[in-house]
């Protein structure tokens, strides 16, 4: 009943493997990973169900957080980090599209939390052998200095959607670095993506990946006054409001 639950739950807060937690109370890293491991290896249908529950409310948890500081911000890493590695755990495939998800708005909002995330793909040991490569490309994108990102981008070459990636923030680095013509080459290899968009079939971080890469490269196209090839990037994004914008801006340029 209520109170036999209640003495098990006050004998376990007791126990030493069990620390505070802001939302609560968790259990100490090495407890936990004797757990994990003894699910694994005694009930396989258990662990999974159990990482299904855990993604979920992690994802959950993290659409509701409303970010206003930065301790707010913190807390978003730490619900972030669990989202990726219970994805990781349910499916290593999904997995990756959740970490590609979460990493990017790190990148945009908080990036000192990308370390933080990269940790946890690199740790986890089925990933890390199904996906080296891409482990390397963040590796890559966690590194803060540009022209070493731009040489090691450059060489790193491996499946169609990785080089991709591999392009697009390659492309968005040299553009940063004003190194126009490299930035449009780069860009470039990615109209095969660029005009899948109006699909809207990729899925959610190539669509992303997708639209920035677009963006930047009619913005590149605009910065050397090649308006025509700048319309056509733009227009690719739809009804994009930025896109709007940006072709607003051509035109009034053209003197249209």
């Amino acid at each position: 009943g209520e109170r036999e639950t209640s003495e098990i739950y006050e004998k376990l807060l007791s126990r030493s493997f069990v620390k505070p937690h802001q939302r609560g109370f968790a259990l100490h890293d090495v407890t936990r990973k004797w757990l994990c491991d003894s699910l694994i290896q005694n009930s396989k249908n258990k662990w999974n169900d159990l990482n299904i529950k855990a993604a979920n409310y992690y994802q959950t948890s993290l659409e509701k957080l409303s970010i206003t500081d930065e301790q707010s911000l913190d807390e978003w890493v730490e619900l972030a980090i669990e989202f990726v590695y219970h994805s990781i755990q349910v499916d290593v495939v999904k997995g990756l599209n959740t970490f590609k998800d979460v990493f990017e708005y790190a990148q945009v909002y908080y990036p000192v939390g990308k370390r933080a995330l990269l940790n946890v793909i690199k740790s986890d040991e089925k990933f890390s052998k199904t996906y080296p490569q891409w482990i390397s490309y963040y590796e890559i994108r966690v590194n803060d200095d540009p022209d070493s990102q731009i040489h090691e981008l450059q060489n790193l070459n491996s499946d169609q959607v990785l080089n991709f990636y591999i392009s697009t923030s390659l492309g968005i680095i040299l553009f940063g670095q004003g190194q126009i013509d490299q930035a449009i080459e780069a860009l470039e290899k990615n109209s095969y993506y660029h005009n899948r968009i109006a699909e809207e079939n990729l899925n959610t971080p190539e669509l992303k990946m997708a639209k920035a890469s677009c963006r930047y490269l009619g913005i590149a196209y605009r910065t050397q006054g090649k308006y025509d090839n700048a319309l056509h990037a733009f227009s690719l994004l739809g009804d994009d409001p930025k896109a709007l914008s940006d072709r607003a801006r051509i035109l009034f340029l053209r003197g249209n």
